[in-house]
């Protein structure tokens, strides 16, 4: 399954990053009519954004790499061609804040949201969308002006084409 999307700094990212870009590939596979577990690597792009005080100011355009394993909870309907789903999980995040001195880091984060996915004529392509939130646990490596620990979460919406790799593993996304 590929996807790409939106994504959109909150938090102490927000103050240094503008909103950008995600684009990814995942993997899931049904366990029943209402759970599967999945994997997903998406690198999302912020945008660039001047941090810092005139004149001592810089352009910085920080990027992350998600490493992440999910569970989803399909939600019936009468339809079994598509299905809303709430998912969640757990993983690492490689956060490059693009300022000067600074090396990239993973961290372990969170992410929950809510997708929606419809299974085409053909049985075996999907498409579908979904918004996830991602939060990143907050350490001594990234800071804020203030110098307090710095909270690293961004909201994603994305798109997504899924397609069967035997049996019935795109009727998770």
């Amino acid at each position: 399954m590929g996807h790409s999307g939106a994504a959109f700094p909150s938090g102490d990212l927000s103050d240094g990053a503008n909103t950008g870009w995600l684009a990814g590939a995942g993997y899931g596979r049904t366990l029943n009519e209402k759970f599967a577990l999945g994997a997903d690597v998406n690198y999302n792009g912020l945008g660039k954004k001047t941090i810092g005080t005139a004149p001592a100011t810089v352009d910085v355009q920080p990027s992350i790499w998600q490493y992440t394993a999910e569970g989803y909870w399909m939600l019936g309907m009468k339809s079994k061609e598509q299905y809303p789903y709430a998912k969640g999980g757990l993983g690492a995040y490689s956060v490059n804040s693009d300022q000067p001195g600074e090396s990239t880091k993973t961290k372990f984060g969170f992410n929950a949201g809510l997708g929606w996915n419809k299974l085409l004529k053909n049985g075996k392509t999907s498409f579908g969308i979904d918004g996830m939130y991602h939060w990143i646990t907050p350490s001594s490596d990234f800071k804020t002006a203030s110098g307090d620990n710095a909270t690293l979460s961004y909201f994603i919406v994305s798109a997504h084409l899924g397609w069967g790799i035997g049996g019935n593993s795109t009727s998770v996304k």
